[in-house]
């Protein structure tokens, strides 16, 4: 959050390893008017995709350990 970045809540981890994906807003995203839509119209967005195309995404997988009900993660943005 400090740089502005937030996701949704992240989902349970099942299984014994997975992966998901959660998108990301830049300061809770846009809501207005920001002069290239129709007079009647609003822009709604995560305040990302009009710079990233498609945006961004913040994909985690994880691989629990047996040993001691910790876990590995392996975080990425793309």
């Amino acid at each position: 959050m400090k740089i502005g970045l937030t996701f949704d809540e992240v989902p349970q981890m099942e299984g014994a390893s997975g992966s998901f994906e959660l998108p990301l807003t830049l300061f809770g995203g846009r809501y207005g008017k920001v002069g290239t839509e129709q007079p009647d119209e609003i822009t709604k967005d995560d305040g990302i995709s009009h710079i990233v195309e498609g945006g961004l995404a913040l994909k985690i997988q994880y691989d629990m350990m047996p040993n001691n009900n910790s876990c590995k993660l392996f975080a990425k943005v793309e």
